[in-house]
């Protein structure tokens, strides 16, 4: 179970280093729609949509890699993916990290979002004031 558990670990490190990529990129649009910086802006729009298009072949992967598992395990996963997983000294080391990277990815897409919707409505405002 614990290779199983360790395939998942490091996916979703993938995933939260992704999601860190795209937040910085976001930063990235964000500061060049401030210094109206348009050549910029479309690049790093494309790298932004690179890597979201990466992040979902790592999603895509994860979901492949629980879905092979047997149904006890996906439940276990499946609970430490989430919310309400609890802290609980009966789960393992692999399992708490699964659980802690799912937390820390968690808040970096909530960031994310946040920022992004910052961005389009800065750039909703912009496009506007130019028609």
């Amino acid at each position: 179970m614990d290779s199983d558990l360790m395939g998942i670990a490091l996916n979703l490190q993938k995933k939260y280093t992704k999601f860190n990529e795209i937040y910085n990129l976001t930063k990235q649009i964000e500061e060049s729609l401030y210094r109206d910086d348009m050549y910029s802006l479309r690049l790093i729009v494309n790298m932004r949509t690179t890597a979201i298009l990466e992040l979902e072949k790592i999603e895509y992967n994860r979901k492949d890699l629980i879905n092979a598992l047997p149904d006890d395990k996906k439940n276990i996963v499946n609970e430490l993916m989430s919310e309400n997983a609890k802290d609980s000294d009966t789960c393992s080391d692999i399992g708490k990290k699964i659980n802690n990277i799912y937390r820390q990815t968690r808040k970096v897409m909530e960031k994310t979002v946040l920022l992004d919707k910052a961005v389009n409505k800065k750039l909703n405002t912009k496009s506007k004031i130019k028609y």
